[in-house]
């Protein structure tokens, strides 16, 4: 009965991993050196789905040198890999180091050296590693490390495209190396179309989709490829139907996942052609509305929004989707082309993109306000009602960013604290909720949003974001019941020194040795404290990842002991002295609906008044002017859409990850368990023979026990 137990806590994990794992026929190996065109190999290989680490030439040829001399060296790294050969590559350095090697990007960054230099030692490296990698990952029967991680198998096809284009006519390799790569692509595909190693939900089902696709177009001879490249087109299809907004935002809760989206969409086009499948209009349709969200999303520095998973330091490119595939793809900069003042309201995706421009001083800044909340979906921060400011190349006002997982802090980084949205003091992240958006002005210069999320508990956080122009961003919080009191943490790029002025409550943060100065002024109750930080641990504050890099950074706590509260900020961009005499007042007795707010910046004083559906501005001298906020769009029927598509996708394909630490540990107790109970009736049946006439009865309460057990080990436990 014990030994049942033990093959009802493996045999899902056996199942989870079972593939035929036999290697390629010669017939396969020999149609596979004539086709497909050398070209296309070129053009699948530089479809990438790792970590990136491209490199400049010099520092690339610097990197294959430290490679052949038994070293990884990247930048992304904070610090060097020996190299011993696999597998023990497979468990050294960070988990970003491991992902890099198990989805053979040393190996990718060897061919790339050699394809810029010719230098035959990088080509041999590349070769010999991953023949060893080949070797061992076909005796392996269960998972390790990022061994059959659904990321790394995805993205080891397009290195092993790249590596067959280089060797496949070289008679200096050997045939059985030659059908070893081969059989790592079958065992591969193999593994990407084995329904329990399909990662619907995120964007890793996705690169699994695209890999079967890319096997299709570069190893044809394969006989499971023609039905590798249809499934992975059905595949993706299931999860168009919630990975991309009807607005074209990819919807995993990040600026940088959604650029990844889009070239993701974009290559799957391509694909199609490349395979002889003409593209679907779902995805063609998919591919161009995310591109040009991208393209209104994007800087002209090539820097996207920290929302989510985003690291600053990164430069980003726009996909060029417009031709339905028929050509190469090509990624463009963002366009040098004046950009115009703008209000993009996107309800379903849960953000709003506006785009402010002065006139008299030709600021260009950028406001992004995100509500985004999709369960289940990939990538996401606690952070619903933060707002990005950008301008002048700069992040004024951001979150801490993409952290890397192998850092402490981790839950604090996906928690409240990493953004500026308002929440309960010590609130957790997971804490159930849900958030609205009441209404909006998309007028020009002035537009705003107000937005409300509400907790299980009953706790509720109004926020309202008023952009007066392209200098100046006034955001109100008005809180309900909470129970602890709230915390709002303000930070800025980690670029910038910030410095409290003379009056209370009001800060500066410049860039050193730039004339540009946001000036702060915040509006707190009277018991409420504003500590200024920067690189805390605990509490955490004042961090933003740059180039994969935690760096310290400046941020402002705000905490307001009272369960109900109004607060406000004042933010305004000047490159003069201007921003150290910066003042917000509101008027007592402030509700979300009807309040009054005195904004000073140098000598000019405006003031706003929010009465019901009207917002009114007194602009000095003596001209006013009335905004009428518009209900929020009705999106209940699309985010109804994306919510069932989701639930079919997870019906169809449920989550699982590796267990097998669970289930070794499951059992042992298991045999610590029948060895007790083994010994404890010998004990007693030895003292007390009599109690043999009752083994039928023990038999069967011992049947029972194990019964129970099983159901709780698999169906509760590790389920």
């Amino acid at each position: 009965m014990a030994l049942g137990v033990l093959v009802a806590i493996w045999l899902p994990h056996y199942a989870q991993y079972h593939i035929d794992r036999s290697p390629v026929s010669t017939n396969v190996t020999d149609a596979s050196l004539a086709q497909p065109d050398a070209t296309v190999l070129n053009e699948i290989a530089g479809m990438r789905f790792a970590i990136r680490v491209d490199l400049p030439p010099d520092k690339l040829i610097a990197a294959a040198n430290a490679a052949v001399e038994g070293t990884l060296k990247l930048p992304i790294l904070d610090s060097a890999v020996p190299l011993n050969g696999f597998p023990e590559d497979l468990r050294v350095g960070t988990s970003t180091a491991q992902l890099i090697l198990a989805s053979l990007g040393l190996e990718r960054l060897l061919l790339d050296a050699y394809d810029a230099s010719q230098d035959p030692r990088y080509k041999q490296l590349a070769l010999k590693r991953v023949v060893d990698f080949a070797t061992y990952e076909a005796q392996q029967r269960t998972s390790s490390d990022f061994l059959w991680n659904d990321h790394a198998v995805a993205a080891r096809i397009s290195v092993l495209a790249h590596l067959w284009r280089v060797i496949r006519n070289d008679p200096a390799v050997a045939p059985t190396d030659k059908r070893e790569i081969l059989s790592l692509v079958q065992r591969s595909g193999r593994l990407l179309a084995h329904p329990p190693q399909f990662t619907v939900r995120t964007n890793h089902g996705v690169m699994q989709n695209l890999a079967l696709m890319q096997i299709g177009v570069a190893f044809p001879a394969l006989p499971e490829a023609t039905a590798w490249k249809q499934l992975g087109l059905e595949r993706l299809h299931l999860q168009a139907g919630f990975y991309v907004s009807p607005e074209g935002f990819v919807l995993e809760h990040s600026g940088e996942y959604h650029a990844f989206g889009a070239e993701l969409l974009a290559q799957a086009v391509r694909l199609c052609v490349l395979n002889g499948m003409t593209p679907p209009d779902w995805l063609v349709r998919d591919a161009e509305l995310s591109a040009s969200r991208l393209v209104q999303l994007i800087r002209p520095d090539g820097s996207l929004p920290l929302i989510g998973n985003t690291s600053a330091g990164s430069r980003f490119s726009i996909p060029d989707a417009a031709d339905a595939g028929r050509s190469p793809l090509h990624e463009h900069p963002p366009s040098t082309a004046p950009i115009a003042e703008a209000a993009h309201l996107l309800p379903v995706s849960g953000y709003a993109l506006w785009w402010n421009r002065d006139r008299d001083t030709d600021l260009l800044s950028q406001t992004v306000i995100n509500w985004s909340k999709h369960d289940g979906h990939g990538h996401k921060h606690a952070d619903e009602a933060a707002v990005q400011l950008w301008a002048d190349g700069i992040d004024w006002l951001t979150s801490t960013g993409y952290w890397p997982y192998d850092m402490s802090n981790m839950e604090d980084t996906y928690g409240w604290p990493s953004s500026n949205a308002p929440h309960r003091i010590g609130e957790k992240r997971l804490e159930k909720r849900e958030i609205e958006l009441l209404g909006h002005i998309s007028g020009a210069p002035l537009k705003a949003v107000d937005l409300e999320r509400r907790n299980a508990n009953g706790e509720r956080y109004r926020r309202e974001i008023v952009q007066l122009d392209a200098a100046t961003l006034l955001v109100l919080d008005f809180t309900t019941g909470s129970g602890t009191g709230s915390e709002t943490i303000w930070t800025v790029s980690h670029r910038l020194n910030v410095e409290p002025t003379k009056t209370p409550g009001q800060f500066v943060a410049s860039l050193p040795g730039q004339t540009a100065r946001l000036g702060i002024s915040l509006a707190t109750p009277p018991a409420a404290s504003t500590t200024l930080l920067r690189g805390s641990h605990a509490p955490f504050a004042g961090w933003v990842v740059n180039g994969n890099r935690p760096t310290a950074s400046y941020a402002l706590r705000v905490l307001v002991p009272s369960a109900d509260s109004v607060s406000g900020a004042l933010f305004s961009l000047y490159r003069s002295s201007d921003a150290e005499r910066v003042q917000l007042r509101l008027v007592p007795g402030a509700t979300p609906d009807k309040w009054q707010a005195s904004v000073s910046i140098g000598e000019t004083t405006r003031q706003l008044r929010r009465d019901g559906g009207q917002l009114s501005i007194d602009m000095p001298p003596g001209g006013a002017q009335t905004y009428t906020w518009s209900a929020a769009p009705d999106v209940s029927a699309e985010r109804a859409t994306l919510k069932a598509a989701y639930a079919k996708a997870i019906q169809q394909y449920p989550p699982t990850r590796d267990l097998s630490t669970f289930r070794l540990k499951l059992s042992y107790l298991v045999v610590g368990l029948a060895l007790f109970i083994e010994l404890a009736w010998w004990l007693v049946a030895r003292k007390r023979p009599a109690l043999q006439r009752g083994v039928p009865l023990a038999a069967t309460g011992l049947a029972v026990f194990w019964a129970a057990f099983a159901t709780w080990a698999v169906g509760f436990y590790l389920h």
